[in-house]
This record gives C-alpha cells, sequence and structure tokens, in this order.
C-alpha cells in the first residue's frame, strides 16, 4: 500500500507533519474498509504527529497499520 512506504519515509526523515497528514489520508481510505479501530488510531497518529509529541507512538502505530491492510487484502 503507498501509504505505508510514505509512513515510514516520512518517520525516518523526521518529517511529523508530513507523517500526520498522509494519516490523515490513509484514515479516510481505512474508514472506507470498516477498520474502524485501526482509522482511530490512525487520527491519533494525524493529531500526535501534526504537533510533534509521542513519537515513540509513531512506528508501532504504523506497525499496526501495515499488519492490519495487509491482512485485509
Amino acid at each position: 500500500m503507498e501509504f505505508t512506504s510514505g509512513m515510514e519515509e516520512h518517520l525516518k526523515k523526521k518529517e511529523y507533519e508530513l507523517l500526520g497528514k498522509l494519516a490523515h489520508k490513509a484514515k479516510s481510505s481505512i474508514s472506507i474498509m470498516g477498520l474502524n479501530e485501526l482509522a482511530a488510531e490512525l487520527k491519533n497518529l494525524e493529531l500526535i504527529a501534526k504537533a510533534g509529541k509521542d513519537t515513540e507512538k509513531y512506528p508501532v502505530i504504523i506497525d499496526k497499520f501495515k499488519k492490519e491492510t495487509t491482512e485485509s487484502r
């Protein structure tokens, strides 16, 4: 999924604002798929990344996103 590589790239480069924006876009797609818990996680990532807070949580949420979107294909 294109979102995963983008999120990982923004994380690696510490581009947290861009990470938050991408999480917002991904959240919309995930909501349509009915993955509401994951959509809530992405909403959280969006908010904390845009604020530059809790950076240790970013990889955890991205990994969960990667795992769940791989399983639902």
